[in-house]
């Protein structure tokens, strides 16, 4: 046997440890079953798997060091269960690994800086909806070929590594529901590939640092309920891909700048309950895709401009 598929069918109880007797199996997927009990140690011993699926089950245990044995292993799903206990740092062995996909666990304890080890293959790295502790790790900004980050809703603290600025695949980046400190890096700047980036609920501090201009391809850029200060930097309208921007919640002061009317993109633009001041730029009528408009709370003055009676595709607009 090869190649094992019983997704989605009427599985209950434990996996059976003969599983890891079939020596020649490549792929296994198990997923969306009613799985449940440990891992047998057998399976995290299947040396030929290139494939684990066993998410969407109600496995519990822990993930055991024996997975170092699956050094063929390119791709491990093993989201939405019950899983615990730390991540073993023998995952830094598993030099063809792809995809890792451990969200939505009870996995605790500190990422291991080993998992920089596998800077050859990672592209997919999923570790968020758990109670994982501790920094992100900075040998994180040895996986150059990252695509897709999520660690979002944990409790991991301190900063954002500056090594972060060598992931210049990285498109997907989720930092949301945190409890990250210190200022956002003008490293950020050398992620070119970014689309989508997610850093809300966090306590980071100090302004937006203007190295976000880089970020040609971003579309949507949500820094809501932190601690942000100073001014929206002049360089956000060269975002000119950005569909969505959310910095809701912060302390931002200062104008609106002129150059948000640069971002024909940008469908939704959400900067209430911070400090900002002077009047709203005539310059946004220029968004004709804006959808929702949400200015309230701040220290706005003066009349809403002429110009905005042309934004046909208004839905929601508040100001005060």
């Amino acid at each position: 046997v090869v190649s094992l598929s019983l997704a989605g069918s009427p599985l209950a109880g434990p996996i059976s440890p003969s599983l890891g007797d079939l020596s020649s199996l490549t792929y296994l997927n198990l997923s969306s079953n009613h799985l449940s009990g440990a891992i047998p140690i057998q399976l995290w011993n299947a040396s030929s798997l290139q494939v684990l699926d066993l998410s969407f089950n109600e496995l519990s245990g822990g993930i055991r060091p024996e997975i170092s044995a699956m050094l063929r292993l390119e791709q491990v799903f093993l989201h939405n269960n019950m899983l615990s206990g730390p991540l073993p740092p023998e995952l830094g062995l598993l030099s063809k690994l792809h995809t890792l996909d451990f969200g939505f666990n009870c996995l605790s304890g500190a990422i291991p800086s080993q998992l920089g080890d596998i800077k050859d293959s990672l592209v997919y790295l999923a570790l968020d909806g758990n109670a994982i502790t501790g920094e992100i790790p900075s040998s994180f900004g040895k996986l150059v070929k990252l695509s897709y980050l999520d660690l979002s809703n944990n409790f991991l603290k301190g900063e954002i590594p500056h090594q972060f600025g060598s992931l210049s695949q990285l498109e997907y980046l989720d930092l949301n529901n945190n409890s990250l400190t210190g200022t956002i890096p003008s490293s950020i700047g050398g992620l070119v590939s970014l689309t989508e980036v997610y850093m809300g609920q966090n306590g980071f501090t100090g302004s937006l640092p203007s190295e976000i201009s880089n970020l040609k391809r971003l579309t949507i850029l949500h820094i809501a309920s932190c601690f942000i200060s100073g001014s929206l930097p002049l360089e956000i309208g060269e975002l000119e891909s950005l569909s969505r921007l959310n910095l809701a919640h912060n302390l931002l002061g200062g104008p609106i700048p002129e150059s948000i009317g640069k971002l024909g993109n940008l469908t939704s633009l959400s900067i209430p309950n911070n400090m900002l001041n002077g009047s709203i730029p005539s310059s946004l009528g220029r968004c004709r895709n804006l959808r929702i408009i949400e200015l309230a709370f701040n220290h706005l003055s003066g009349e809403i401009p002429n110009e905005l009676s042309g934004l046909v595709s208004v839905v929601s607009f508040s100001v005060e």
